[in-house]
């Protein structure tokens, strides 16, 4: 009787180890991925500064839209505010090419369309507001972005939904 169910045992991980095999580790199509940052040796190893979604239209096509904002508030001293915001919207375009059953290369289009405000509030004997730049430097100046980038990588699959690229 033993030896019935070692051999029933066997043949049934024999059974489990192939369905393994026959997992795909890249997306197909309707699959949608979110991506977050990693930096290993920054502070923030992860972080959410920059958040990116992905539908793939097919096994080789995907849509890419991705979105960032910020805010940045001082106070330096009881007289002076300065503050900014940032908002940061791309939408873009995938092809992956055939690599192998981990990795996946792809090159892309990305339209990127950004907003950042600034400005300064002086409370002495009359109140002012500066909007432009923090200080005479330009550190911190407001502007207007519009832009295309041409992207080339590479995304790994280390297993089924976790990916580096």
């Amino acid at each position: 009787m033993k030896i019935s169910y070692t051999i029933l045992l066997v043949i049934m991980c024999g059974f489990i180890v192939r369905a393994q095999d026959s997992i795909s580790f890249k997306p197909v199509a309707k699959s949608v991925t979110a991506e977050v940052n990693f930096a290993p040796f920054s502070p923030t190893p992860i972080n959410i500064t920059y958040l990116r979604f992905r539908t793939f239209t097919s096994e080789h096509k995907a849509v890419r839209i991705g979105i960032s904002a910020g805010s940045n508030n001082q106070k330096p001293n009881k007289n002076t505010k300065l503050s900014s915001y940032t908002l940061d919207f791309r939408i873009g375009g995938e092809w992956h090419y055939q690599g192998t059953e981990r990795l996946s290369p792809y090159i892309g289009l990305e339209a990127d369309v950004a907003l950042k405000n600034t400005s300064v509030n002086l409370e002495n004997n009359s109140i002012k507001k500066i909007d432009g730049a923090w200080d005479s430097n330009g550190t911190e100046r407001g502007f207007v972005r519009g832009g295309a980038s041409f992207l080339i990588g590479a995304d790994y699959y280390l297993a089924k939904h976790l990916y580096l690229g």
